[in-house]
């Protein structure tokens, strides 16, 4: 569930926990302020829900793994309004606060992706919001991140954490030794599995 709905069935409908004793009369006001801030309103607006610092690390994570097919990406169909997915928000138990989640982060780490280039830049604010882009031979529409109110927030609020995060994976655990430390020693533990698999080709995966 992403605050852009300020029907009860919406999130009764979305609630993945606590199915008996869910009270969403935050989510409900989280909402409601979401949709009716201006630009300039939008960032306080947010940090009465949501940690910004936190919010901004999770998405320099999110664009470095490149998450096509997470929280920033909108889908939009015919008969079904434009939603993102692949998260949990989950609700503290003693405020009304929200914290963000990943889940299912099998599309990662692909330079391209199957949408081509009709995703924009999460942080873009001048996107197209008006005309979506159609996404080739599918039934459905990418609606620009920079046209959510979250997104806008958190683009209009402090970024130095946000930059930071990234210059800290570069540094530690994405760096090119990193990675490739991380990639040879994964590849060791599994090359002789690999090896015995009859439904794999060793040099198709090690490619």
């Amino acid at each position: 569930a992403w605050p852009v709905n300020v029907s009860k069935s919406y999130y009764d409908e979305h609630l993945k926990t606590n199915e008996d004793v869910a009270d969403h009369s935050a989510f409900v006001a989280f909402a409601k302020q979401m949709i009716l801030a201006s630009d300039t309103t939008l960032p306080q607006t947010l940090k009465k829900w949501m940690d910004m610092d936190y919010l901004q690390k999770y998405l320099a994570v999110d664009f470095a793994i490149a998450n096509w097919d997470g929280v920033t990406t909108f889908y939009c169909g015919a008969n079904w309004p434009c939603v993102n997915h692949n998260f949990y928000l989950y609700q503290e138990e003693k405020r009304p606060f929200f914290w963000i989640i990943p889940w299912d982060l099998e599309a990662t780490f692909n330079v391209g992706h199957w949408f081509g280039n009709n995703i924009e830049p999460w942080d873009n604010l001048n996107a197209v919001c008006e005309d979506i882009p159609f996404v080739p031979g599918e039934d459905h529409f990418i609606k620009p991140a920079g046209c959510d109110q979250t997104f806008r927030a958190i683009v209009q609020s402090d970024r130095k954490p946000y930059y930071n995060a990234l210059k800290e994976l570069l540094e530690t655990s994405m760096s090119e030794k990193s990675m490739l430390d991380k990639i040879n020693k994964l590849t060791e533990l599994l090359e002789p599995y690999i090896e015995a698999d009859p439904f794999i080709e060793p040099d198709e995966w090690l490619a």
